[in-house]
């Protein structure tokens, strides 16, 4: 099985996409970082060399939802070194469509990365889809963040439109023979059989 390497497009998210934190109230500060962006005025201090083994990420912002003041956040960055796994798999359904790119494991997460074709209007039919993700012994894993990192393709074909998307879970100790892959709409929690996917991580004997 070849290995890849992880890829980068914006100069923001290479950070978040190449260095993973390992401590975990970490990951949870920047986590909270993301979700009050928009009320944030923020300034963000980033290394020249983004290809060190570690550095420090200033963050400072003066405003909080219409609140003055004066707040510095300082978090070390560690990069951590994975394994990747090519996978070339892909389901599809009525209106979905999954193509599998690349599994990466590190100490730190278990990350799966993917095309998601879904409706252009998914968000307003509250038709959403979100991972349920398994282990070869049939041990779920617990979800740590999901996303969007761009369109592979932004035309609208068809009233559709594909995402690169990129969903981390819980670190394995262990790298498995297979993942299991299990979509299912989130605010119905009802799943979509046919876009369930079995992963092989590791080549037959």
């Amino acid at each position: 099985m070849k290995k890849a390497k992880k890829g980068n497009d914006k100069a923001f998210i290479k950070i978040f996409q190449e260095y993973e934190e390992v401590i975990t109230h970490h990951l949870k500060l920047m986590k909270w970082i993301f979700m009050v962006g928009q009320a944030v005025k923020e300034s963000f201090i980033v290394p020249n060399q983004l290809k060190r083994d570690s550095f420090n990420f200033s963050i400072s912002f003066d405003e909080f939802n219409g609140n003055k003041g004066n707040w510095n956040l300082n978090i070390p960055i560690t990069k951590i070194e994975g394994e990747s796994f090519l996978v070339m798999d892909e389901a599809t359904s009525k209106d979905y469509k999954i193509r599998m790119k690349k599994v990466t494991f590190t100490s730190a997460t278990t990350e799966i990365n993917f095309d998601l074709t879904e409706p252009i209007n998914a968000e307003e039919l509250n038709q959403i889809i979100r991972f349920h993700l398994y282990d070869d012994k049939g041990n779920m894993l617990k979800e740590i963040s999901a996303g969007g990192g761009g369109c592979s393709d932004c035309e609208n074909i068809d009233g559709k439109i594909t995402l690169d998307t990129s969903v981390q879970y819980e670190p394995l100790k262990h790298i498995p023979d297979y993942l299991i892959i299990e979509p299912y709409i989130s605010s119905t929690s009802e799943n979509i059989d046919e876009l369930r996917m079995e992963i092989p991580l590791k080549e037959s004997e």
